[in-house]
């Protein structure tokens, strides 16, 4: 069902035209279900309750009493946010995105900032070793303290000791955590002193800390 504007047409009979208006208010009301409150909401029927910013490839003319917001795409990263203000000219508002890190041999690493100077960093590290410590590096290092920091094991990889996440210990310097060194957890009573666990994995990290 699409929305008709010609409706009703003086040659359409009145038992026609009256079906294609009740057809054309269903359209109306399923196209304000995106990203709005419903039209027979009891409490602000039609009020946006999401925005939606489709790409532009150039800004919409903006009267000098009005403002605009709109997003483009911008070479080297995602869709970005712009203003304009009137007239004037307009200007970049965000400037998110993803940053990829070319790849360790035993590490991928992507990160991007978050409001109030958090980062936040994830990506894939491989054959974390349950006897020795393996370092997990963090870069750009302009982490100052560490918030968070969760591993998840990449089920592909646990081979016959079954899962188990890594201790994890921080390597700092010059006031910057610069890398997290992992090993396995021990398990086993204190009767044997314990014993690590030996199976190697692959880990899927997320880090979050304070710049």
């Amino acid at each position: 069902m699409t929305y008709n504007p010609n409706i009703p047409l003086p040659t359409t009979s009145f038992a026609d035209w009256q079906i294609a208006i009740s057809q054309n208010f269903t359209s109306l009301n399923d196209s304000f279900a995106k990203d709005h409150i419903a039209l027979d909401s009891a409490t602000t029927p039609g009020n946006h309750a999401v925005i939606t910013l489709p790409e532009q490839e150039d800004g919409p003319q903006t009267g000098v009493t009005e403002m605009s917001m709109f997003s483009k795409d911008v070479v080297g990263q995602t869709d970005q946010i712009f203003l304009k203000y009137g007239s004037g000219q307009e200007f970049q508002f965000t400037n998110w995105q993803i940053y990829e890190i070319p790849a360790l041999p035993n590490q991928t690493t992507y990160f991007s900032f978050l409001p109030g100077g958090l980062l936040c960093q994830f990506g894939l590290f491989h054959n974390v070793s349950g006897i020795n410590r393996t370092t997990l590096e963090i870069r750009p290092p302009v982490i100052k303290n560490l918030v968070t920091a969760v591993f998840t094991p990449k089920s592909s990889t646990v081979l016959g000791g079954g899962q188990w996440s890594p201790k994890a210990s921080q390597i700092a310097a010059n006031g910057y955590v610069t890398g997290l060194q992992l090993r396995g957890q021990t398990i086993g009573g204190p009767g044997n002193l314990g014993r690590p666990e030996t199976s190697p994995q692959d880990f899927y990290y997320f880090l979050v800390g304070n710049t």
